[in-house]
């Protein structure tokens, strides 16, 4: 069983157009029997100064087309949604974490540690205590936090952490070196995706820090940020629990998916949440 967790909330009365004149375009399916589609390029899509580029290897009727800068992305998406081969062309929403309003140059907090601060205080004033005594949860039971990923290396959910079964190479249960070996061995398009995926893909962001090249590494980026900490501190709030047995977790029991879809900035595409 799978539960997601997405604490984002649409900026103001709607979601933000990204600025990054960014356009997605999925493509109808060639009908059987008809030529082999032509190479999709920039002039494929009579966009000559674009740039285009698979959206992903999974999808491989989807584009992602980056326009130059000042290039109105709306009304591409129009005229190309207007083709007969095109299924639809959308511009990514940018969505900001519930909270996370902020510009790159605000400093984010000052919080000692993400995962107590916010999730000791709250379980006996929401009847946690009580609840164990029926269940702490089942660790068949995952839940994905999509977020700005997750420090997997704290010690209050290190040993939380979901191992993806088919990446676990070496079969102990447990995520090792061993385990990254540079092969989707599961065969779900995802290379060593052992504990989660990093699916942040944004262009044209203003600062350091991670916002492109999808990868394996789910864990927060290294940059500060406004929003850094928010998904271990989510993490936290869902199942964060000390070797001890010390408890910050409402369900301690379950086993966290880290699916990092936001940067440290606070924000993200919505079509990487997706």
């Amino acid at each position: 069983m799978l539960v997601w967790i997405a604490l984002w909330s649409v900026t103001g009365a709607q979601a933000q157009v990204d600025e990054s004149a960014e356009v997605i375009v999925r493509l109808r399916p060639p009908v059987a029997g008809d030529a082999l589609r032509p190479i999709v390029d920039e002039q494929f899509f009579g966009l000559p100064s674009a740039d285009v580029s698979r959206f992903d290897e999974r999808l491989p009727e989807t584009f992602r087309v980056a326009l130059q800068s000042g290039d109105d992305a709306q009304s591409v998406a129009d005229r190309l949604a207007l083709r007969s081969d095109v299924l639809y062309a959308v511009v990514p929403r940018l969505l900001s974490l519930d909270g996370f309003g902020h510009t790159l140059s605000e400093q984010p907090p000052q919080v000692l540690d993400p995962v107590a601060s916010d999730s000791s205080v709250h379980l006996p004033v929401i009847g946690a205590p009580r609840a164990w005594r029926v269940t702490s949860g089942d660790p068949k039971v995952t839940i994905g936090v999509v977020d700005t990923g997750v420090d997997v290396a704290h010690p209050a959910l290190r040993n939380q952490l979901w191992v993806n079964p088919g990446e676990d190479v070496d079969g102990d249960g447990r995520f090792t070196d061993a385990d990254r070996n540079g092969v989707d061995d599961d065969g779900n398009g995802f290379i060593d995706d052992v504990q989660g995926w990093d699916f942040v893909q944004r262009s044209l962001v203003l600062g350091d820090g991670d916002y492109s090249d999808p990868d394996a590494d789910a864990s927060e980026d290294s940059t500060r940020g406004p929003g850094r900490g928010h998904g271990t501190t989510v993490a936290g709030a869902a199942a964060g629990q000390l070797a001890s047995g010390e408890t910050f977790g409402v369900a301690p029991g379950v086993r966290i998916v880290p699916l990092r879809a936001f940067g440290s900035d606070g924000q993200g595409e919505d079509d990487d949440v997706a």
